[in-house]
């Protein structure tokens, strides 16, 4: 059995494709039929050109570490993983999730970040510099409230396909 926080609504469309809805039921994320993952439905920064025009996106910025469908303040999370700290000598895991490279994907686009990196460095620049102070400031709030409590903490991003990084290791 699997526990979903009671936000996290899910659907299936017409075709079968499975997606996950945000609190308006706006399709937020898709996995398409004999798919194994979600991929975002839609990229807020696709129409950015210069790192100035970030401005008016910052919120996407300051809420993309945190899940629309979570149900509970980090506090009381806090609270529920020093209890279980208080309960168990088993290692306790937090995960935190702070993609940046891929961040910088789902908010501009998978081939529009890419292209980016080569044609606009300064916007892709400016991109990951905004991702990474927002995971930061996150990150805090994130350690204080579970930190204390945890013996290891578990970042991700992504940078490979299934066969290969995404660019050249040089």
């Amino acid at each position: 059995p699997v526990k979903m926080p009671a936000k996290f609504i899910t659907d299936q469309t017409e075709v079968g494709d499975r997606v996950i809805l945000d609190a308006n039921s706006n399709v937020y994320m898709k996995m398409p039929v004999g798919g194994y993952f979600y991929d975002p439905d839609g990229f807020p920064l696709k129409g950015v050109s210069s790192p100035e025009e970030l401005l008016s996106h910052l919120v996407n910025f300051q809420t993309f570490s945190a899940a629309s469908w979570l149900d509970r303040p980090l506090e009381r999370v806090g609270t529920e993983v020093a209890q279980i700290r208080a309960e168990t000598d088993r290692v306790l895991v937090g995960d935190f999730q702070a993609q940046t490279f891929m961040g910088a994907q789902i908010l501009r686009g998978w081939t529009e970040f890419m292209l980016d990196m080569i044609a606009k460095p300064a916007l892709a620049h400016a991109i990951l510099e905004r991702l990474t102070d927002s995971h930061i400031k996150n990150f805090d709030a994130f350690a204080d409230a579970v930190g204390p409590h945890l013996d290891i903490v578990q970042l991700c991003d992504d940078l490979g396909m299934q066969d290969s990084p995404w660019m050249s290791p040089k």
